[in-house]
C-alpha cells in the first residue's frame, strides 16, 4: 500500500476553477497511489479578509474567538474541494482539524501540534475515500478550536504524513524552490534537490515558500517532501535527509525583512544591565536574533519591527537613556551545504560588498550560512551582485 499527503495553498484553491483543476490533479494522482489525504489552506486572501472583518467588529477580539473565526476559511476550502472530487466520481470526505485527530497546545492563535490520532482518517482511507483535511488548525485539551499561525497548513500536512507514514507534496504558487525568491531577482535557477537542513535554514532566514516548522517535522520523522506548483506538477523541488547533488558554491540567497537594529550603550561593559535587558526581553517573549558586543561599550541586537514598541518600553523601565533603533535594515543570507567543506565563500561575499560599496552592521554565521545586516536600500543591489558572482 502507498500513501501520500497533498497540501494545496490558498492560491491553488483560490477560485472555483482552480478548485476544479486541483480535483482533476488529485484524480490523476489517485490512479497511482492507494491512499490520498489532502490538506487545504483558505481560499486566496480569505484569512486576511476575516482578520479585517473581525477588526471592524472588535479590534481586541479574544484569541479563542479569533481562532474559531479564522478556522472557517479552511473549512470552506475543504468542503468545496470534496464537492469537486465527488462531481468527477471520486468518493471523498471533508474533515476539520479536530475531526482528523490533530491535538494542539499553546496560545490559541499560535498553537503547536502535540499529537495526531488518525484513526478516523484511516477508517475513511480503508473504504477508498479521499480525505480532505483543513490545514492550519486543531483542538486543544480544553476542546477549543485553535490555529497554528501563518504557514500552519504546511505543518498540518507534514505532521499528518509523519503520523500516517506517507510522503508529502506541498503545492504552492511557484514551480520550485529557487536560488533566490523570484520576486527579488530575475530568472533565478530552480533547485531540484535540497537537504532538510538547507531548506530549514532558508525558511528561517526569510525564504517564504515553506514554513520552517514543517521542515523541522519532516527532518525529525524523515518525511520525504516535494514542493512545487499545481499548474506545473512535473517540476518542483525534492527535500531529502542528505544531499544528492555535489555543489561547489552557495545554494540560496534569502532575505529577512521587517528587521530592527537596536544599539544600547552601557557603562564599562555593565554585565548586570545586560543580564537584566536580555532577561526582560525573554520574559516579554521577544525573540532576539543577531547579538554583538561592540568596543564602544555598547551592545547591539536585532528584533522584528513589530516588537519595537515593547522593546522601547522595556528600555525605559530599565532606565536605559542612551540607545538607538534603526528600522531600515534587512538581513541578507547566503546558504549552502557546500560551506561545510568549501573554503573561500565568505571572502567572495566580502569582495561583493566591497565592489558594491555596501556597509554592513552585523554578521552571524552557522555551519551552512552567513548572514549580513545591511541597510534596506542596498538589498536589491546586493542580491543582484550575489546572483552574478555565484551564478545563481
Amino acid at each position: 500500500m502507498s500513501g501520500r499527503v497533498l497540501k494545496f495553498g490558498g492560491t491553488s484553491v483560490g477560485t472555483p476553477e482552480r478548485i476544479r483543476h486541483v480535483a482533476q490533479l488529485i484524480g490523476k494522482i489517485k490512479e497511482h497511489v492507494d491512499d490520498v489525504v489532502v490538506v487545504v489552506s483558505a481560499m486566496g486572501e480569505t484569512t486576511d479578509q476575516l482578520l479585517d472583518l473581525a477588526r471592524t467588529i472588535s479590534p481586541l477580539g479574544s484569541d479563542a474567538l479569533m481562532a474559531m473565526l479564522l478556522s472557517t476559511g479552511e473549512q470552506v476550502s475543504s468542503a468545496l474541494l470534496a464537492m469537486a472530487l465527488e462531481s468527477i466520481g471520486l468518493e471523498s470526505v471533508a474533515m476539520t482539524g479536530w475531526q482528523a485527530g490533530i491535538m494542539a497546545q499553546g496560545p490559541q492563535q499560535r498553537s503547536t501540534i502535540k499529537a495526531i490520532y488518525p484513526e478516523r482518517i484511516q477508517l475513511a482511507l480503508a473504504s477508498s475515500r479521499i480525505v480532505v483535511v483543513t490545514g492550519f488548525q486543531g483542538i486543544n485539551q480544553e476542546g477549543e478550536i485553535v490555529t497554528l499561525g501563518r504557514g500552519g497548513s504546511d505543518t498540518s500536512a507534514v505532521a499528518l504524513a509523519a503520523a500516517l507514514g506517507y510522503s508529502c507534496d506541498i503545492y504552492t504558487d511557484v514551480d520550485a524552490i529557487c536560488t533566490i525568491d523570484p520576486r527579488l531577482a530575475e530568472h533565478p535557477k530552480p533547485l531540484h534537490h535540497l537537504t532538510y537542513e538547507e531548506t530549514l535554514e532558508m525558511a528561517s532566514l526569510g525564504a517564504s515558500v515553506i514554513d520552517p516548522r514543517s521542515i523541522e517535522l519532516a527532518s525529525q520523522y524523515n518525511v520525504p517532501v516535494w514542493v512545487g506548483s499545481s499548474l506545473h506538477p512535473s517540476l518542483g523541488t525534492f527535500i531529502h535527509s542528505e544531499s544528492v547533488e555535489e555543489r561547489s558554491s552557495i545554494t540560496n540567497v534569502s532575505v529577512l525583512g521587517q528587521v530592527a537594529y537596536i544599539r544600547v550603550v552601557h557603562r564599562c561593559r555593565d554585565q548586570q544591565m545586560i543580564a537584566k535587558l536580555f532577561s526582560g526581553l525573554a520574559k516579554c517573549g521577544i525573540n532576539v536574533d543577531i547579538i554583538s558586543q561592540n568596543d564602544d561599550s555598547s551592545i547591539s541586537f536585532t528584533i522584528t519591527r513589530q516588537e519595537i514598541a515593547r522593546v522601547k518600553h522595556l528600555l525605559q523601565e530599565l532606565d536605559c537613556q542612551d540607545y538607538s533603533i534603526d528600522d531600515t535594515v534587512q538581513k541578507v543570507s547566503v546558504i549552502g551545504d557546500a560551506m561545510r567543506h568549501q573554503s573561500g565563500i565568505a571572502s567572495q561575499v566580502f569582495e561583493v560588498l566591497v565592489e558594491q560599496d555596501i556597509e554592513f552592521y552585523q554578521i552571524s554565521t552557522s555551519e551552512i550560512s552567513i548572514s549580513y545586516l545591511i541597510h534596506e536600500q542596498y538589498t536589491s543591489r546586493f542580491i543582484q551582485a550575489l546572483q552574478s558572482a555565484f551564478n545563481l
